[in-house]
């Protein structure tokens, strides 16, 4: 990739990298160059934006429980609201 391409939005374009490398291959092949390989980005880019490969990974999972919780306080709010069915599709869907 060139230098100098702004690309939009990195950090989370990095977080779903390193997500479908996770689904698709495991922990075991979650690497800085395969992150960065995934995303479509030079290696850089991830050093641009965090200290280290393990403050990557430490805002990832920050980053994926402050989304988690947002969803179960959505879910709690949906209480006696339509089907529990449909309910839990919603919610499952979502994660």
């Amino acid at each position: 990739m060139p230098t100098g391409v702004h690309i939009r939005d990195a950090r989370e374009q990095l977080f779903e990298a390193a997500e479908r490398i996770l689904l698709r291959d495991g922990p075991n092949a979650l690497t800085s160059r395969a992150v960065t390989t995934q995303a479509g980005c030079a290696k850089g880019v991830l050093h641009r934006h965090f200290a280290d490969f393990d403050a990557f990974l430490v805002e990832l999972v920050q980053d994926r429980i402050a989304r988690i919780d947002t969803q179960a306080a959505a879910l709690r709010d949906s209480a006696g609201t339509g089907t529990v069915a449909a309910t839990l599709t919603g919610a499952l869907t979502d994660l």
